[in-house]
């Protein structure tokens, strides 16, 4: 037990050593809480009125794009609504309708016989403007053959 004592001793002394815990003022927990809660609500809120705001301006945009499916090329894309990815593919969107209205004009001039169009391909790609093209140079060729 002799070897004991020096240990006990030293335990004790680091003890006294540590810092003893201060207590935690009930005011101030409740002071932390009440920021804490009105950040919270205010995060909240604000997120859903950018929320809200997306909803309602996608829903526009979707009642337009169904209206562009239909092939009604009349329809308006919000451009310049949003910012961001969405704003870039409402751009995209918005450039697809302006071809296809030249392609519903190029089609509707064939469709009462005005051969005079030059239909334009967008790429090498754009199926609908490829062939209206080879529609008119064809039509042009089995007209100029029986005039002939």
């Amino acid at each position: 037990q002799v070897a004991m004592a020096p240990i006990c001793c030293l335990a004790a002394r680091v003890v006294t050593f540590l810092p003893t815990p201060k207590p935690v003022s009930l005011a101030i927990s409740f002071k932390t809480s009440r920021l804490f809660a009105i950040a919270l609500i205010l995060a909240l809120s604000t997120a859903i009125l950018i929320a809200r705001g997306l909803v309602q301006g996608v829903g526009i945009t979707m009642s337009e794009i169904r209206r562009i499916a239909l092939g009604d090329v009349d329809a308006n894309v919000p451009v310049g609504k949003f910012s961001g990815e969405i704003g870039r593919v409402l751009e995209a969107l918005d450039q697809m309708v302006a071809n296809m209205r030249e392609n519903a004009k190029a089609a509707h001039a064939l469709a009462s016989g005005d051969l005079g169009i030059e239909p334009r391909a967008l790429s090498d790609k754009d199926r609908l403007g490829l062939a209206q093209k080879k529609v008119v140079v064809t039509l042009r060729q089995i007209l100029g053959a029986k005039s002939l």
